[in-house]
């Protein structure tokens, strides 16, 4: 749940949905922990298979997409994705290893 005060009130909503697909163990956990800190609902997987498994049958309010991963790229889970007419933000991330290793240290 997301709590929040608009003018004094203060309100409770349920939390963004979030699949975080992501095939770097290390990286995969660093955002998992930033997201769960700001109270999204989150699931993560480490493949393109598995992460349109997944799309297929549970819904998300935002995807955030690796695009080198094992088993399916990601840019052929957002193709599939895109075919079945789910219009889901994605939002791709493409790191390089050098800019790793600075976020990490």
């Amino acid at each position: 749940m997301f709590y929040g005060t608009i003018d004094g009130l203060t309100f409770a909503a349920p939390a963004m949905k979030l699949l975080l697909v992501e095939d770097n163990p290390t990286l995969a956990h660093w955002l998992a922990k930033m997201l769960e800190q700001e109270a999204f609902a989150l699931d993560a997987v480490q493949d393109g298979d598995a992460a349109d498994q997944l799309l297929r049958t549970s819904h998300y309010d935002v995807i955030l997409l690796d695009l080198n991963l094992p088993k399916l790229s990601g840019k052929n889970v957002l193709r599939r994705l895109r075919q079945r007419g789910d219009a889901t933000p994605v939002l791709i991330q493409r790191l390089d290893v050098a800019l790793i290793c600075c976020l990490l240290r």
